[in-house]
């Protein structure tokens, strides 16, 4: 039987140092990943970088960087003189950019340096401490390099005598998130891979080249040059929190308790937070941080422009099946990468006996995103709408398969999903008539819906989101299309049943769109017969009560779609 020790469950037993750190001796030394590595180019993304550093020798040098070679593209960290100023620098072939930080860096001494682009600022925090700031910056201006990341060295600075002599411990780049905005504590244990994360390095006891990533199934790798190796200095990181000891993996113990402690990291446990991705009634996509407040910001764009799309996502994939842009009808399906910016990538069709189908509802669970539903045009006897429901492997490239059919042949219905089921609603199944049933299929099989229950209202184009256990739908049009509902019902996935009240919008709309981390439920955009809105709502998806404002998107649009990385699917 295995002893379970109290001390290991409060997470009092003594802190053991983490000796992840790496030594750069100066000379030609330095880690390097393949070039044109596309999830370490950081474009115009948000960012956050970090780490600890411990300078031993003089003069200037770089502690990490990006160059691209042909157009003389790069930016890095330097530091300069004997009593080292820090400062984070990019040139992009015609002018340079640089923010200072008014701190003099010690040798021999471990300093903790962040580096944060939030939109049009850049940032630059040492000990926890705002020490520079830059800002007014413009698009283009920021790693916009396609050739070669290092550490310990730039490919600028290696050729000119600036490589790193010192230490560096945890690494990390986060793209796509600023995880500072103002001065914090930082931390006292090693650093773990968050939303976001491309790379986390320089941490392993083991290893000099261990590489640590959220992109899943990126195979992202590093290679170590000449005399790089690992160093018993450290910055005296542990890996116990504040909150007790971390679990790890799938854990359990023998014991007549049947005492199992939850699976995954404490990172895989809190997805509080997540970044929410919303296509608008264009080809434009924006973004949100889903656990705070404020308006959204430009992600970029489909490869093709529709409304009336539909999406779904796994923790780093998002996709968006297209929709029409009259007289343009698609089955298209695109992708992004949820924690990047830019423009979506072709991913597939979508496979139905229609010779078009949009107006779909999408749902998820953390490997298979299902698309059911659908207006197919411009046949006229497809009015009553689209029964089938297709699925994809998100992971993957390709065509959507055959899953099953939807109850009802249904236009616009909404859908939502736990990590088991997905829940399709509403919509409209004649030329002037909503229906308000839900219905649900077991995400991992195939096969056809079944009968869940019916709302308390019958929308079209309206929302749905929701937690791991609780679905919500919200808005939509009336049967005629000249009033819109501010209607938000929900149910208890796991059951089956009618809706219940929950409460209501801020502003009633329909053709919004709707997303969730596993705490709070987001609803973006849509119109307000005639007028469309840039509103953004949210709610406690656990709670009930009317809605809140959250910001505003970037304009006002309706026919839109949206994604997490975060929500009920994958919780």
């Amino acid at each position: 039987m295995g002893i379970l020790r109290t001390d290991k469950i409060s997470g009092l037993e003594t802190p053991t140092a983490v000796t992840g750190s790496v030594n750069f001796p100066g000379s030609d030394d330095y880690i390097t990943a393949p070039a044109n590595t596309p999830e370490l180019l950081l474009g115009d993304a948000d960012f956050t970088i970090e780490g600890w550093f411990y300078k031993t020798g003089t003069g200037q040098q770089d502690a990490f960087g990006l160059y691209e070679t042909a157009n003389n593209r790069r930016s890095y960290l330097l530091t300069t003189g004997d009593s080292s100023t820090i400062f984070y620098y990019n040139y992009t072939g015609s002018s340079g950019t640089s923010v200072t930080a008014s701190f003099t860096l010690s040798l021999n001494e471990w300093v903790h340096v962040a580096i944060t682009k939030d939109g049009t600022t850049l940032k630059i925090y040492v000990d926890g401490k705002l020490s520079g700031t830059t800002t007014g910056l413009t698009s283009g201006a920021y790693a916009n390099t396609d050739d070669q990341f290092m550490i310990g060295s730039s490919d600028y600075s290696n050729a000119n005598g600036s490589e790193w002599t010192g230490h560096i411990s945890n690494l990390r780049i986060v793209k796509g998130y600023v995880l500072y905005n103002g001065d914090f504590t930082v931390p006292d244990h090693a650093l773990e891979v968050v939303p976001g994360t491309v790379l986390l390095a320089c941490n392993n006891p083991d290893s000099v080249t261990a590489v640590e990533s959220a992109l899943i199934g990126k195979g992202l790798t590093l290679t170590a040059v000449n005399d790089v190796a690992i160093s018993s200095i450290n910055p005296g990181l542990t890996r116990d929190f504040t909150g007790g000891t971390e679990f790890r993996g799938v854990t359990t113990f023998d014991t007549q308790g049947y005492f199992v402690p939850p699976s995954g990291t404490t990172t895989d446990r809190d997805s509080a937070g997540g970044r929410g991705v919303i296509k608008g009634g264009d080809n434009a996509i924006s973004y949100i941080s889903i656990s705070s407040q404020g308006n959204s910001k430009d992600f970029g764009d489909l490869t093709v422009q529709a409304e009336n799309t539909s999406a779904c996502a796994s923790s780093t994939r998002g996709l968006f099946s297209a929709g029409y842009n009259h007289p343009l009808y698609h089955k298209i399906i695109d992708y992004v990468t949820i924690a990047t910016t830019g423009n979506a990538t072709s991913f597939g069709s979508i496979t139905t006996g229609e010779s078009y189908v949009y107006g779909m509802g999408g749902c998820s669970s953390s490997t298979r995103g299902l698309f059911g539903g659908g207006f197919s045009a411009p046949s006229p006897d497809a009015l009553s709408g689209v029964a089938a429901i297709t699925y994809v492997t998100i992971a993957s490239l390709g065509n959507s398969q055959s899953f099953g059919d939807l109850t009802v042949g249904v236009r616009y219905p909404s859908a939502t999903s736990s990590p088991i089921r997905g829940i399709f609603g509403g919509g409209r199944n004649t030329p002037d008539g909503n229906i308000n049933v839900i219905s649900y299929v077991t995400i991992a099989t195939t096969g056809d819906a079944t009968n869940f229950g019916d709302l308390t209202f019958a929308p079209y184009s309206q929302a749905s989101t929701g937690s791991s256990t609780r679905g919500m739908t919200m808005g939509g049009f009336n049967p005629a299309g000249n009033t819109a509902f501010d209607n938000i019902d929900y149910v208890t996935i796991a059951s089956t049943g009618n809706a219940q009240d929950f409460g209501n919008l801020t502003v009633a709309r329909g053709g919004h769109a709707a997303t969730s981390n596993a705490v709070r439920g987001t609803f973006a955009g849509g119109n307000n017969v005639p007028a469309a809105t840039n509103h953004i709502d949210y709610v406690t998806i656990a709670s009930t009560g009317d809605a809140l404002d959250f910001g505003d998107l970037t304009s006002s649009s309706g026919s839109l779609s949206a994604l997490s990385d975060s929500h009920g699917g994958l919780s």
